[in-house]
């Protein structure tokens, strides 16, 4: 189970890059993630429930866009949440031909999509530092961090408190939820 930090910078995208070049970061590569969730609950009842709840339920299909290739998977995210704070993840995934088809196959098993979310991603890094700057429209930009190597023995709180201290040294104007669930937020602001 990996540890990892969301956050919202409160900067428009093309300040952070700049601020991020500024500073010694390098971009490393950048994507479009197409991000579909599925539900079997209906929408409804979706709204009413919490996010640990509803991502328990949920199927994830996801394009994974680059600028010469596209790789489609299937997804489960089993999040760790501790007090409100998202503090651990797996993932189980896998490759699928086409995840249309495997939409449609979910429709037709009852399912409900209940948000699309695509992402910008900007793969930044500098030293043992590498993050995802990622935008969202109508939601803003974030960060996300995920735990280096070098974590890997440390106990998930440890690690969370770490990757906030290592969010907080950017030259960036950082929200003060480091959990942010971004999903979450896109459902909540279009429903």
């Amino acid at each position: 189970m990996k540890t990892e930090i969301t956050v919202q910078v409160f900067e428009d995208e093309s300040k952070i890059k700049t601020k991020l070049v500024k500073n010694g970061f390098n971009l490393v590569k950048n994507f479009i993630l197409d991000d579909f969730y599925y539900t079997k609950y209906t929408l409804s009842r979706a709204k009413k429930m919490a996010y640990k709840t509803l991502l328990k339920n949920s199927l994830l299909v996801r394009n994974v866009i680059k600028h010469d290739s596209t790789t489609q998977m299937i997804c489960y995210k089993n999040k760790t949440i501790k007090n409100g704070e998202v503090v651990g993840e797996e993932k189980i995934s896998s490759l699928v031909d086409d995840s249309s088809l495997v939409r449609k196959i979910l429709e037709s098993a009852g399912m409900n999509l209940w948000c699309e979310l695509v992402t910008k991603s900007y793969i930044y890094s500098k030293g043992e530092m590498e993050f995802a700057l990622q935008v969202i429209d109508g939601l803003g930009c974030f960060i996300e961090l995920e735990e280096p190597k070098s974590f890997e023995n440390m106990e998930n709180s440890e690690k969370f408190e770490r990757l906030k201290t290592m969010a907080k040294s950017l030259p960036l104007m950082l929200g003060s939820d480091f959990s942010c669930k971004k999903v979450f937020m896109k459902f909540k602001a279009e429903n």
